[in-house]
């Protein structure tokens, strides 16, 4: 369903629906231990977010890869995802604070 959701937002050119859909695709993915695969989606919802400057998504996102990399055992890489899901997130706040 998560695929359909990908093509039908990329044919219609909803960039953000799009990232969407490649985040909750990766995180079902994640679910059913296809991490490598969900790390492929995540990553791609990602460069979306941060294509179209949402802070908030990309960060969801980032800390997304963090599960997926947690799941599959690769710790190190999980914890810069955080990291940097983290960071973006403060990136953030920052701004909505000045």
């Amino acid at each position: 369903m998560h695929s359909h959701a990908v093509d039908i937002f990329l044919e219609t050119g909803d960039r953000h629906s799009e990232a969407q859909a490649l985040n909750n695709l990766g995180n079902a993915l994640r679910e059913v231990g296809r991490y490598d695969e969900a790390l492929s989606k995540q990553t791609q919802a990602v460069s979306v977010f941060r294509e179209l400057g949402n802070l908030a998504a990309e960060g969801t996102a980032l800390g997304n890869i963090g599960l997926a990399l947690q799941a599959a055992g690769r710790y190190e890489q999980a914890f810069e995802a955080h990291l940097q899901a983290s960071a973006v997130l403060r990136r953030m706040a920052a701004r909505t604070e000045s």
